[in-house]
């Protein structure tokens, strides 16, 4: 990995979480911020999807199965992956 895709990641990452957290947040965790690091070990890979230039749909795609798969939830929201989605892809326009 670049020097400048470390950069890229380093200056994307609060915003990653804001959208995560705001707009995505399977686990109710925008109602204290003291846990908004819930989601921080799938920062990296979203960030590294977006530039590789997954549409929105693969990234709400990839945040439902997280809901399911990871964190073993019954069911996923996929109206809320889908809005994280397009603010996540919008990061690199």
């Amino acid at each position: 990995m670049s020097k400048q895709t470390i950069r890229n990641y380093e200056s994307l990452k609060g915003r990653i979480r804001e959208i995560l957290v705001k707009y995505w947040d399977p686990l109710g965790v925008n109602k204290d911020p003291h846990v908004w690091d819930e989601y921080d070990p799938y920062l990296f890979r979203i960030f590294n999807r977006i530039l590789d230039g997954s549409t929105e749909e693969d990234i709400a795609n990839y945040l439902v199965s997280l809901e399911v798969h990871s964190m073993g939830l019954s069911t996923a929201d996929e109206v809320r992956a889908s809005e994280a989605a397009v603010r996540l892809v919008a990061l690199l326009d």
